[in-house]
């Protein structure tokens, strides 16, 4: 299989908030980062999010980490072949600091 991705995927475990940006009644809702680049990450969680839904997220590296803040776009998501129920997303980063989306692939909190 070819590599398309312009940035090397990196397996973590983050805790992330989101919500969706253009709903002003969405709640933040818990979700585990899976993998992430320096332009995205892939979600692993309990509902299925909609293609191009823009997301404010907020990363967390560890529990005593500050947040990291961006904002996502849906790029595709499905169910998990693996476990029974659980879904699983694909985040573009549309806002991010250059500097936020390094921390995110480097090993420290």
């Amino acid at each position: 299989m070819i590599e398309r991705r312009k940035y090397t995927r990196y397996p973590v475990h983050y805790d992330v908030y989101y919500r969706n940006i253009k709903d002003s009644s969405s709640k933040k809702n818990h979700a585990i980062v899976e993998n992430v680049s320096r332009t995205g990450f892939k979600l692993r969680l309990p509902k299925l999010l909609q293609k191009n839904t823009d997301l404010e997220l907020n990363i967390y590296k560890s529990i005593d980490s500050k947040p990291i803040s961006a904002h996502g776009k849906v790029i595709w998501g499905k169910e998990s072949p693996l476990v029974y129920g659980e879904k699983w997303a694909g985040i573009y980063f549309t806002k991010i600091g250059w500097t936020e989306s390094a921390k995110l692939v480097n090993g420290k909190a």
